[in-house]
């Protein structure tokens, strides 16, 4: 059987949080390949490899929409540690 390849939310971490400017950016970083994005409110998730966008970004959390549905995610954590709201 074809193997099916891993989750990209078990190995995107949310690791800062950085006030510029008006705003604030969320910063990920890729356990697999070490890349690291920044995101602000009502980006689209797409550079992570996932279907959703940014809704908000403080300074210990950011609520994400992730396939519809809002979820929020603590400072340190990888997204699938996320809490559906």
């Amino acid at each position: 059987p074809p193997v099916s390849a891993p989750d990209p939310k078990q190995f995107i971490r949310f690791v800062a949080s950085v006030s510029r400017g008006s705003g604030r950016y969320a910063w990920f970083i890729d356990s697999r390949t070490r890349n690291e994005q920044s995101i602000v409110a009502n980006d689209n998730l797409s550079p992570l490899e996932l279907n959703g966008r940014m809704l908000k970004v403080e300074s210990d959390y950011v609520l994400l929409e992730l396939d519809g549905e809002p979820v929020r995610l603590d400072l340190g954590k990888a997204i699938s540690d996320g809490v559906p709201q």
